[in-house]
């Protein structure tokens, strides 16, 4: 079996609370607390593909999907926030594999392709949106052209500490936020449920996932 990694950070003030679910029926829900400052990380067994989806605080929301092979694109994924004006989202990506990934990050928002970057086997790419158009919330879609199994979502608030509102998504006609069908995780109800339950933080958690295989757990 192989195995995936998720490794949570939280550079907040606040204790924060993670919950994972897999793809996988046979995988309990698991459920990870993280204080300021501290990091912890998990595993979880695939045979030959992965689907785990992340919820924390205030429709925080991670969607994780991809496989192993030899055309399969293996990403170092990191998220960070700014919280200048009404907040920035951050990404960090980095190409594991030994090819090329045509790596693409689309604001399902608005629709748009924010970034596509051509990365060489090791290199690493940064980048950043203004969320001040959408009052801090944010919604990516990474992924990787030739790999049709790999698509990450990264969604969430960004808390400033001024005054917010609720996901414009709530009831909103944009096909790429409101149709379930474009969710990356089977579950999207949690995803708008989560949203729904959200409360207001001053939570500012680091998420890292680095999704890499270890040749030794191959049996």
């Amino acid at each position: 079996m192989l195995r995936t990694t998720l490794t949570f950070s939280n550079t907040g003030a606040a204790t924060v609370v993670f919950q994972v679910r897999s793809g996988n029926p046979a995988d309990v829900v698991r459920t990870y607390t993280v204080e300021p400052g501290k990091q912890l990380s998990d595993s979880w067994s695939f045979a030959s593909s992965y689907s785990l989806s992340v919820y924390g605080p205030n429709g925080f929301v991670r969607y994780f999907n991809g496989s192993i092979g030899s055309a399969a694109a293996v990403l170092d994924v990191v998220s960070s926030y700014e919280t200048q004006g009404r907040g920035f989202i951050l990404w960090q990506i980095g190409n594991l594999a030994s090819t090329l990934a045509q790596v693409s990050v689309l604001d399902a928002y608005t629709g748009k392709t924010e970034t596509s970057r051509l990365l060489q086997s090791g290199a690493t790419r940064n980048d950043k949106l203004q969320l001040a158009p959408l009052n801090g919330w944010y919604d990516l879609i990474v992924s990787v052209a030739g790999d049709p199994t790999f698509k990450y979502q990264l969604a969430g608030h960004v808390e400033t500490g001024d005054d917010s509102v609720s996901d414009p998504a709530l009831g909103a006609s944009s096909p790429s936020r409101a149709n379930p069908k474009t969710c990356l995780h089977c579950q999207s109800g949690l995803r708008q449920g989560a949203d729904r339950r959200a409360t207001l933080c001053a939570l500012t958690p680091r998420f890292r996932v680095p999704i890499r295989v270890n040749p030794a757990s191959v049996r």
